[in-house]
């Protein structure tokens, strides 16, 4: 199940970077500017939600992904894409992006659970219940889940993504898409006002869904955060970030925490119900509206 959540917050004005304008959603073989690289490139077809997780659904449950939006229901296999990166672009983001999905529930195996399974929690009773996995190096790539989310909110700012007649939007802002942009690029670190908190839901069946990169809170910073087959990454922007909150980060900590919680899920289903309320439910899907929290 994917679901399509829409943000249209911006973190600094500025709105979208320069290097959009121009970008096509069909395919031309006249160069481009590469959304990533900026040089001038013959485009590749790139997608907001990773191709992979389309085709793990598909394999997974033998039918095609239901789709969600404000809008309609549907099961399909279109998909969410357009013309944005150059070859060598699009396979710069290729490796973190296959670690990711290897890490994440599978079906048969979700090994991102399994190897926190293996840890003490750091503290007892506790949502969410943080690990210490420093002690695991050479099992977990943190950089690279890092990458793989960072790239998705990168993405998903810097064009503005149709489906279904509707418009995908996100906006970090001209400062941050441009820092993203050099961090994803090689040519920097991760940006200095952003942090990141990973979360392994603590269901033994967790729901096989997909949301993408959306805003969830605004305070003096802003929070978004995406989820992929019961990971989720919460992604803090801003000058002004919580000390906790970036003490705590995945990526920076020395501690190299990762989270366990049962939020991922109900966050998961109450996005999806919230999108239901909205939309018309088409001929071709069978499915049960998810419940409502209490």
């Amino acid at each position: 199940m994917l679901a399509d959540r829409e943000a249209d917050s911006t973190v600094e004005d500025g709105g979208r970077v320069p290097y959009e304008v121009g970008i096509p959603t069909t395919n031309t073989t006249r160069p481009r500017p590469c959304a990533l690289c900026l040089r001038n490139r013959e485009l590749r077809d790139s997608h907001l939600i990773p191709k992979a997780a389309y085709r793990l659904i598909k394999k997974t449950s033998g039918e095609s992904p239901v789709v969600i939006t404000k809008g309609l229901v549907s099961t399909t296999d279109l998909q969410v894409h357009r013309y944005l990166l150059c070859d060598e672009c699009e396979q710069r983001f290729a490796g973190p992006e296959r670690y990711a999905l290897f890490q994440c529930n599978r079906g048969r195996r979700f090994r991102l659970q399994e190897l926190l399974g293996t840890l003490t929690p750091l503290v007892e009773n506790a949502d969410p219940v943080p690990y210490d996995t420093s002690g695991v190096p050479g099992l977990l790539d943190i950089p690279s889940l890092v990458y793989f989310s960072s790239s998705l909110l990168w993405r998903a700012s810097v064009s503005t993504w149709r489906f279904w007649g509707q418009m995908i939007t996100l906006d970090l802002g001209r400062k941050y898409n441009e820092e993203f942009r050099r961090y994803l690029l090689g040519e920097s670190g991760f940006p200095a006002d952003a942090a990141v908190w990973i979360s392994v839901t603590s269901s033994r069946e967790p729901p096989f869904v997909c949301v993408g990169p959306h805003l969830r809170s605004k305070t003096t910073y802003h929070q978004f955060e995406m989820q992929i087959f019961g990971i989720r990454w919460s992604m803090f922007v801003g000058r002004e970030i919580h000390a906790t909150v970036r003490r705590m980060c995945s990526l920076r900590a020395p501690e190299g925490f990762i989270y366990s919680s049962n939020s991922p899920d109900s966050l998961a289903v109450q996005g999806v119900g919230n999108l239901m309320t909205t939309a018309r439910i088409a001929q071709n899907v069978e499915i049960t509206q998810p419940p409502r929290e209490r």
